[in-house]
Formats: C-alpha cells, sequence, structure tokens
C-alpha cells in the first residue's frame, strides 16, 4: 500500500513536471492543441505502463519527449494516409460519374 502512494505520488510529480513542456512540444508537430494533449497523456501512460522494462540508464523526461514526438509523427503519418485515401475516393467517384 505504501509503495502504491509513493508511485502515485511519482507519476503526480513527474506529469506535473513535464506536462505543459510536452504539451507544447507536440503542439509544434500537430498544430491542434487538444490533439497535442491527448499524444502526450498517451505518452505517459504508455511510459507509466512500461516503467518497470525500462533502461534507467535514460532520464524519464528523455523517454517522454521520444515517446511523445513518435506519436505525434504516427499521428501525421495517420493523417497523411487519410487524406490520400479521400482523394483516391473523390477521384474515383467524380471519374465513376462522368
Amino acid at each position: 500500500m505504501a509503495r502504491d502512494l509513493l508511485e502515485n505520488k511519482a507519476f503526480e510529480e513527474l506529469f506535473d513536471l513535464h506536462y505543459g513542456n510536452l504539451v507544447g512540444f507536440v503542439y509544434g508537430y500537430v498544430r491542434d492543441e487538444e490533439v497535442a494533449k491527448d499524444i502526450v497523456h498517451d505518452a505517459f501512460l504508455t511510459f507509466w505502463t512500461n516503467r518497470k522494462h525500462l533502461d534507467l540508464s535514460y532520464s524519464a523526461k528523455s523517454y517522454l519527449f521520444t515517446l511523445a514526438q513518435n506519436y505525434a509523427l504516427n499521428y501525421l503519418r495517420h493523417l497523411r494516409v487519410v487524406e490520400v485515401n479521400e482523394l483516391e475516393v473523390t477521384a474515383l467517384l467524380e471519374s465513376a460519374s462522368e
């Protein structure tokens, strides 16, 4: 029980320390504040879920920023795929109507 309280406190401190900077960092990629907040939330969740398997020679901040950057880039790749698919569907519909 005491260990859980310590871990929760550690998570809260980590979150408070890095959340704002991470949201700003991710916003630089995605240009949408709500998406940036969601990505940072996911990065914290992944970090905390996998904390026992992490290489402790790297800082938590490094892990969080790397996770957040990777999630932001994955989000942008997803947007490009959606855009390409929408263009292809539009072209198919236009050619079918001619």
